[in-house]
């Protein structure tokens, strides 16, 4: 994270450093917290998951449903350490 990061939807910010890293990079940023209702839905949509959900609970729904998705991958939280 960086100071013009601050106010901003950090969805919108890891794509952003996503694409400065790699422009050739599809990137697909969901501003939606992760739910047990519409998880699956979205890391279907992915072959690689971003694991920076903010909240306890959709981190859980991700973990959860990655176990029943062995094709899917999933990388570190973005934008922290």
């Amino acid at each position: 994270m960086t100071h013009d990061w601050i106010g901003k939807p950090r969805v919108e910010c890891a794509a952003k450093r996503l694409r400065e890293l790699n422009p050739r990079l599809e990137v697909l940023a969901v501003n939606a917290n992760l739910s047990e209702q519409n998880a699956a839905e979205l890391i279907t949509q992915a072959d690689i998951v971003s694991d920076c959900a903010p909240l306890f609970p959709g981190m859980a729904f991700l973990r959860i449903e990655i176990k029943r998705r062995p094709d899917r991958k999933v990388c570190g939280q973005l934008g922290r350490g």
